[in-house]
């Protein structure tokens, strides 16, 4: 499978899970999470839900890099796909929990959300700060498989952001 397939396969897939969102955050239903968070003082104030937002993020984020590194040696073709689809998977699930159990007027809730997906947004800004300064590190090295990861990496972590913000800072109708 070519790269421009997997990621025009990627896009599609958020696109329809933004489009049916409202279908999606019904199946999550009364969760214990959710009853805990919706009975939660703390959970009613924009920053820190925010902040519980960019902590649930970051976990996700690292556990399936730790997840990753650990089954490198596997090489196993394909398995990092699964893998990372599975991370999309646990993302928007936490993410819908997180909507169906926040409480408060329609601007804290976009309060909330800017702060949970500002952990892509910063590592967006790592991955275009490391792209601007890539360098060969030897003469003659190439640069270009780095640049693509890196590219990647941008696109990946941008739709990250924008999709966790349409998940979590608007209101279902």
């Amino acid at each position: 499978m070519s790269l421009i397939m997997i990621l025009l396969v990627g896009g599609i897939s958020i696109y329809l899970s933004t489009l049916f969102r409202e279908p999606l955050l019904e199946k999550v239903g009364k969760r214990n999470l959710y009853m805990k968070l919706e009975r939660a003082n703390w959970y009613r104030n924009p920053w820190l839900s925010g902040g519980f937002l960019f902590l649930v993020n970051a976990t996700l984020f690292l556990l399936t890099i730790a997840i990753l590194f650990f089954l490198l040696d596997l090489m196993i073709p394909y398995f990092h796909f699964i893998i990372m689809f599975l991370a999309v998977l646990a993302s928007i699930y936490s993410w819908s929990i997180l909507n169906r159990a926040w409480n408060g007027t329609k601007i804290h809730r976009f309060v909330m959300g800017l702060v949970g997906s500002s952990f892509y947004i910063f590592l967006t800004g790592v991955f275009v700060y490391w792209y601007v300064t890539l360098e060969p590190q030897f003469p003659g090295d190439d640069t270009f498989m780095a640049a693509l990861g890196l590219m990647i990496a941008i696109i990946v972590t941008t739709v990250a952001a924008i999709t966790c913000l349409i998940f979590t800072g608007f209101r279902r109708n």
